[in-house]
């Protein structure tokens, strides 16, 4: 789902699609919302497990794809290229359900005259 600004309420309500890794996700200055779901494997169990993203991470952190994780209706975690990984809590089950509200900021000029890339 995207949009400026969607809120968390409006966001849950809206339709998905999926998308598959490689897929370009949200034009410049955008803001994309991703319902991210799965399910741990019982053969997991006892282990530390995470979720990782790369949404397209170029450059410094703030000048690049960023996301705020979502989960139980409350802000959870930040994902930027620093941050890349979420851990799944087991004591929560095997299933996996969360929400990113992801930012595509495109890379600014870091010195001089020239534009920002697009």
């Amino acid at each position: 789902m995207r949009g400026e600004p969607v809120s968390y309420a409006d966001a849950i309500r809206g339709t998905f699609a999926p998308i598959q890794v490689g897929d370009p996700w949200g034009p410049p200055w955008s803001t994309t919302w991703f319902h991210v779901r799965g399910r741990v494997p019982e053969s997991w169990a006892g282990r530390r497990v995470v979720a990782s993203f790369d949404l397209g991470f170029d450059g410094p952190t703030g000048f690049t794809c960023e996301a705020l994780a979502w989960k139980d209706g409350k802000p959870w975690r930040g994902v930027d290229p620093n941050h890349r990984w979420l851990p799944l809590d087991e004591s929560e089950g095997p299933d996996v359900d969360f929400y990113l509200e992801a930012a595509a900021n495109p890379r600014a000029t870091e010195q001089g005259p020239e534009p920002a890339r697009r």
